[in-house]
């Protein structure tokens, strides 16, 4: 397995470097940018509306046990006619 080395390079002085075949610049998240990422992603998801009760209802529905074994049940059905 390659060796990974970690070297840091300012940004002006990209200008003129050249990279050995194999090697490639990659650009690491500064802690502003991870927290601006971080932040955007809670907006998104603060934005999602609140689930109807009977959205909420039809979900319960979808994963209960019994609903989840006739939805195996119907694949294994599949699975025998197949053979």
């Amino acid at each position: 397995m390659a060796k990974k080395t970690n070297v840091k390079i300012d940004i002006a002085d990209t200008d003129n470097l050249e990279l050995p075949d194999g090697y490639e610049l990659k650009k690491v998240k500064t802690k502003a940018e991870k927290i601006k990422e971080l932040e955007d992603e809670i907006t998104a998801l603060e934005s999602i509306p609140e689930p109807t009760d009977a959205e909420l209802i039809e979900l319960g529905r979808s994963f209960h046990p019994y609903t989840m074994a006739l939805v195996d049940i119907s694949y294994l059905k599949g699975q025998l006619k197949e053979k």
